[in-house]
């Protein structure tokens, strides 16, 4: 759930936003890949950046605005977003078994 939120806080794509929130329980298991990774490639998939926003990249970084309206930088606060809140959750998780293990 962190990562669906991660995912809405970067106002990406709603089909990222549940692929955040489907994947980040499965790929906490694995070392090989994150929630922030499936989050980025979806977006790619569903919003491809254009050329004059790579070569905008740089101006639109500089401010608020920019994030919103450049694809390229949405993929990557997608990508940043979605990976702390898959870490915030496999940490309360984790947290969560420990207690259970340990209580009682």
């Amino acid at each position: 759930m962190p990562a669906g939120i991660g995912a809405l806080l970067a106002l990406a794509h709603p089909i990222t936003m549940v692929s955040a929130a489907i994947s980040a329980p499965f790929t906490s298991l694995t070392p090989v890949i994150g929630a922030g990774y499936v989050a980025a490639f979806v977006q790619l998939w569903v919003q491809p950046p254009r050329v004059w926003e790579f070569r905008g990249v740089g101006n639109d970084a500089l401010e608020w605005k920019g994030w919103l309206r450049n694809r390229l930088l949405k993929i990557l606060s997608a990508f940043v977003l979605v990976s702390f809140g898959s870490i915030i959750g496999s940490l309360v998780g984790g947290v969560e078994i420990a207690r259970n293990l340990f209580a009682g």
